[in-house]
């Protein structure tokens, strides 16, 4: 990026042209964060959050902004503001998730992947559920969940083909074949 003493003429031109818009505040702060000047990003998504309370793609911005800095307590408090504004939606508790297994606290990790997943059954979400129970310790119910989730959903290849995986780098070979035999 071009920057002329210390300002990128793109945000400058941004914001004079509308300086009270939650979106221009979060294209500016998605250009400092491709700059790297991340202190301006979070200003800018402040502004933004502030303009406009419920903008989740700044929150979630927030949050991953947050969590690069090492900030895991301000982007836990930010994803627990999402849960409480969106109920209905699994995005906080993901958020939620993900911030505790980049700590290394799979097991908690666990606890906000179940909320997601009772809100919003998906494949990504079996995903990260088996992954945080699997690193908490609880394998068998890990392995139980996806097999369960196969029966609700036979024709979902990709997790078929991650249970067959995981039964292999468990040793568990003839769980892998019946596996790799379904999907043939």
């Amino acid at each position: 990026p071009i920057v002329v003493n210390g300002v990128y003429p793109q945000v400058v031109g941004l914001a004079a042209l509308r300086p009270n818009s939650h979106l221009v505040q979060y294209r500016i702060a998605t250009i400092h964060i491709a700059a790297g000047n991340f202190p301006a990003a979070g200003d800018a998504l402040k502004k933004a959050v502030a303009l406009k309370p419920d903008y989740i793609d700044a929150q979630l911005a927030q949050i991953a902004l947050e969590a690069r800095q090492g900030n895991f307590e301000k982007g836990l408090a930010i994803s627990r503001q999402v849960q409480k504004q969106y109920p209905k939606s699994p995005v906080g508790y993901v958020a939620e998730g993900d911030l505790l297994m980049q700590q290394k606290n799979p097991a908690l990790a666990a606890k906000a992947y179940e909320h997601a997943f009772a809100i919003a059954k998906n494949q990504p979400l079996m995903l990260k559920l088996h992954a945080s129970l699997t690193q908490a310790g609880r394998g068998k119910e890990a392995n139980s969940r996806l097999v369960q989730w196969l029966k609700e959903n036979p024709t979902d290849v990709p997790l078929r083909m991650y249970l067959a995986e995981v039964y292999l780098a468990d040793g568990q070979t003839r769980s892998a074949i019946e596996q790799y035999e379904i999907l043939l």
